[in-house]
């Protein structure tokens, strides 16, 4: 069977977005290769910010490898394989003047107002994205489609988005989590790229289970998922489980949209 990619921008966005799918398509035999964008390892000194998360995180020293150890265990409990990729996450990245792209530690990294566009950053994404369509020819692509409006996620999307209309490559969105539990708002989409509405995908009690004990290997993370949804850490599973259930028992649910480009005609 073909591969799937999924183009995760952090160390979790896969999995707690689109976990039980990529599940499913691994138990049924499809190899499953996750993705992630930014997964840079940073040098100090670090910014106040990155700090600030670094605290909320209870990581000491380089943070970033211990988050991949992190995405490493989820990625696995997935059925799915990881791949690293290069790039810095945003509280570690500076613009052209060299200020910190992020750089209020009072507001959440997806309510920062920007201070560049980074259009070498997007050509980067999209060839390292091109690439690994050349290397393991997938027959479907996914990424998130940046409910939140997160920068790296709205990096990610773009790149990949540009990067599968050069390939040919099927593209599918997801929807963000847990973004998508606290509003539905999708960011404006590059030029050309159109979506219509969700289409919501069954997940079974099986696979999300094998999704939920994924999301518990990222243990850095849950205090800040918990401070999103105003939740405590081992409560943030049950809240994306109620905003996943059905009317049908037993069955959840994730959401993508299927991307079409518009002919350069057009």
């Amino acid at each position: 069977m073909r591969t799937i990619l999924a183009v995760s921008p952090h160390l979790d966005d896969a999995v707690l977005s689109y976990g039980g799918r990529l599940a499913e398509f691994a138990r049924s035999g499809h190899p499953v290769i996750v993705y992630t964008v930014f997964a840079g390892v940073p040098q100090p000194p670090y910014s106040d910010v990155a700090d600030h998360y670094h605290r909320l995180w209870g990581v000491s020293g380089s943070p970033v490898p211990a988050r991949i150890l992190e995405n490493e265990e989820a990625i696995a409990r997935v059925g799915a394989v990881p791949i690293d990729g290069r790039h810095l996450d945003a509280i570690y990245r500076k613009d052209d003047l060299g200020r910190w792209l992020i750089a209020d530690s009072s507001a959440p990294a997806n309510e920062q107002p920007e201070t560049a566009d980074e259009p070498e950053l997007l050509d980067h994404i999209s060839q390292d994205v091109v690439q690994l369509i050349s290397d393991h020819d997938p027959s479907l692509v996914f990424t998130c489609v940046a409910i939140g409006d997160h920068v790296d996620h709205r990096r990610a999307r773009d790149a990949t988005a540009r990067a599968t209309r050069v390939t040919g490559s099927r593209l599918r969105l997801w929807e963000d989590l847990p973004y998508g539990v606290l509003g539905r708002e999708i960011p404006h989409l590059p030029d050309g790229v159109r979506i219509d509405s969700p289409i919501v995908e069954d997940v079974s009690s099986g696979d999300w289970r094998l999704k939920r004990e994924a999301m518990e290997c990222y243990t850095s993370q849950l205090p800040l998922l918990a401070s999103m949804l105003k939740s405590e850490g081992t409560e943030v599973a049950e809240q994306l489980a109620d905003h996943a259930r059905t009317d049908r028992a037993q069955v959840y649910s994730e959401r993508v949209w299927e991307v079409e480009f518009a002919s350069s005609a057009s």
